[in-house]
Parts: C-alpha cells; structure tokens; sequence
C-alpha cells in the first residue's frame, strides 16, 4: 500500500464514532435465579443409547465402508458412498 492509501485509512479511523451497545428490552432479557417464574422442569436425558440391531445387509455394508475407510485412508462419508455401490445398498 502506498502512502496514500495509509493516509486514507489512518483518517477514516481519526473521525470513527464510537456507538454504545444498544439496551436489551426487558422481555428479550434472561430471568435471574431469584425470578418469579419458579423452577423450570428439565427434560430427562438419555444416560446411554439404545443397542441398534443390525440386518446382515447392514453388516455387510458397514464392514465394507469401513474396510474401505481404513484400508484407502478416505473420509467415512466417501467411503460409505463407495460401499454403497458394492454392496448395492
């Protein structure tokens, strides 16, 4: 950049304004501990997953997509489309 160019820049940060945050209205405003509106119930989380059980085609293909995965060095989501392919899933 030129000597110019520098001057242009410095001078539009010389009369920068600096603008204050705006206000959050008090409805958009998140309720402290001590609000009236008590305790919210928490929804109950899973712990574990579910076991999924698999048909032999699955198997066939998960091994294949993997065996593809490991043995080329692809991403999982390349070797999955190519899996698909042999596997004619």
């Amino acid at each position: 950049m030129n000597a110019s160019g520098i001057a242009r820049v410095r001078a539009c940060f010389e009369n920068a304004e600096v603008i204050p945050p705006l206000a959050v209205p008090e409805r958009f405003q998140v309720p402290s501990q001590g609000s009236s509106l008590g305790s919210l119930p928490q929804v109950p989380q899973p712990t574990e997953s579910a076991p999924r059980v698999t048909t032999g085609q699955e198997d066939v293909f998960e091994e294949r997509a993997t065996i593809i995965q490991y043995d080329g060095g692809l991403p999982r989501l390349l070797a999955e489309f190519l899996a698909r392919g042999d596997t004619g899933r």
